[in-house]
């Protein structure tokens, strides 16, 4: 009968051996995630390749037919990811196509909403990109936008400079309808100054993004128009200009411009100023918006209890919002906002640079200019000293010029820029 065997020294030595080269718990999911993370690349690589033999065009190689045949669940899956991606595709185009109702439509849909203004007794105006285009500006969406340019390898361009841009028809409208007390407020999402530019009081609009004219304080939060936009050296998360507070108490505190890119926050007062006057609206007139952002704020959207709240949209492309609309025109702000004016007996007014603080501001820099160039000349004995050139539309006097380092790049961030 076999007796039990029993360790000796040197077996006991071994297995202890054993059991100190045995893995680690920490070395084991290591293995374990490496080995997982093998798995999920070769599946990759499958996927690929599947995918590749789908889309070819012509018939099938006898390789790629064993392929299929041989993982049939995983061609399946492709198949159907394939043809996702080609209604996708559809529905974009659609969705971006710019689609512009019909004369007498229009005209129908116009004289609805001169009679939900009528009704109305706090109308609120959101604006977008598509309101500027007129001025040449270009909008982000739309079939020359920004983006669409962007992902078909593009670049979009601005033929002029902001401070040449003048406003709109759209804009001049605008304007009219809040001097006759039609609309209550405006919140803009445009940083191009249009409005401000049109002889719109500043009471009476909300500049979500901010305004390229327009730089503060950041310590008393005083606010600064310029005739000359104030964003040469600006970028994500860095708004310092190269001036100072004038504001004795701040001791010459640094300015900022006022511009919100896309992923920072909304300045506080402006933001509280654009949730009071949308809970006032009982209709809200969404223009040239594609509403892809204004779509997440809530507070714009709620229908209180106590009344009713409408909602128009004036856009030429499809909107997340759509459905929830009382009213939708597709057409473009101009044509709209002029029928509309006439529907409610309203005369366009005329831009003029009288009613412009930015041209204003152009004609006191530059006449002060002028009047330094004189002075310097006199000084001189009549001789023409070496001084800048001051055009029609003033960029920036001596003591107001950016760093010349920051400037090179301010065509590629106005593009950018929303």
């Amino acid at each position: 009968m076999d007796q039990p065997t029993t360790l000796g020294p040197a077996s006991e030595l071994g297995a202890e051996v054993g059991a100190a080269h045995a893995p680690s718990s920490r070395e084991a999911r290591k293995q374990e995630f490496m080995l997982a993370r093998l798995a999920a690349q070769e599946e990759q690589r499958l996927r690929q390749t599947i995918r590749a033999a789908l889309k070819s065009k012509g018939l099938l190689s006898a390789e790629d037919e064993a392929l299929l045949a041989a993982h049939p669940a995983a061609a399946d899956e492709e198949r159907q990811a394939i043809e996702r991606g080609r209604e996708k595709k559809l529905r974009d185009e659609e969705r971006t196509a710019e689609v512009e109702d019909s004369e007498a439509d229009i005209r129908e849909k116009v004289v609805e909403l001169a009679a939900l203004l009528k009704a109305a007794k706090h109308v609120v105006v959101y604006t977008g990109a598509g309101l500027s285009t007129a001025a040449q500006i270009p909008d982000y969406r739309g079939p020359q936008g920004v983006w669409t340019l962007q992902k078909r390898g593009g670049q979009a361009s601005m033929p002029i400079e902001y401070e040449e841009t003048r406003p709109t028809a759209a804009h001049m409208a605008l304007r009219a309808l809040v001097r006759t007390k039609r609309v209550r407020h405006v919140v803009s999402q445009n940083v191009d100054g249009l409005h401000r530019r049109s002889g719109m009081p500043a009471t009476s609009l909300t500049e979500l993004h901010g305004n390229i004219f327009l730089e503060q304080c950041v310590r008393c939060g005083k606010r600064y128009l310029r005739p000359f936009h104030v964003t040469d050296a600006s970028s994500y998360h860095h708004h310092q200009t190269p001036r100072k507070c004038a504001a004795a108490k701040c001791a010459g505190a640094q300015l900022r411009d006022t511009i919100v890119y896309f992923g920072e926050k909304l300045h506080d007062a402006d933001l509280e100023r654009a949730r009071a006057e949308s809970a006032k609206a009982d209709l809200a007139i969404f223009l040239g918006s594609s509403l892809k952002v204004l779509q997440h704020y809530k507070f714009i959207w709620e229908r209180p209890r106590d009344k009713q709240k409408r909602f128009v949209i004036v856009n030429l492309q499809w909107t997340p919002k759509d459905r929830t609309a009382d009213l939708k025109i597709n057409g473009r702000c101009d044509a709209v906002l002029g029928r509309l004016l006439a529907a409610l007996k309203l005369k366009l007014p005329a831009y003029s640079e009288h009613h412009d603080p930015i041209a204003a501001l152009a004609k006191i820099t530059g006449a002060k200019a002028v009047a330094r160039g004189a002075a310097a000349t006199a000084a001189s004995g009549g001789r023409a000293p070496k001084s800048r050139a001051f055009p029609t539309v003033v960029r920036r006097s001596a003591d107001e010029r950016p760093m010349a380092a920051e400037a090179a790049g301010n065509t590629r961030k106005r593009q950018r820029r929303r």
